[in-house]
């Protein structure tokens, strides 16, 4: 994960719905969603609060873990996620490739225990 600090905000891309990507299981994580979880953690991250903050990679990882219970998972971030964006999970034979429309956003890597 790669951490900003006193940076400025990423800035929120556009992208095009791609379908050919958007199978397998999907989920959204709300402002309010997002608010909630990093004031339970005491994250002040800046990119992480507001209207349409960036979902905190802990937060994406919590998902991925609930999905995948009694498992090792590890994530590489490629891209932000933000706040009511849909993020789809396909499994491809070596672990799961995360897309926000046709943009991956984050690989992870599910291992046994």
């Amino acid at each position: 994960m790669t951490l900003m600090l006193g940076g400025e905000p990423p800035l929120r891309k556009e992208s095009r719905a791609d379908t050919s990507v958007q199978t397998g299981v999907s989920q959204q994580f709300s402002a309010a969603e997002i608010k909630t979880f990093v004031r339970q953690v005491g994250d002040t991250n800046r990119i992480h609060q507001g209207d349409c903050p960036v979902v905190p990679g802990l937060l994406l990882l919590k998902a991925v873990m609930d999905k995948y219970p009694d498992r090792d998972v590890e994530l590489r971030f490629h891209q932000a996620v933000f706040a009511a964006e849909t993020v789809w999970l396909q499994e491809d034979g070596k672990g799961i490739l995360a897309f926000v429309g046709e943009k991956r956003v984050f690989t992870a890597r599910i291992g046994q225990r």
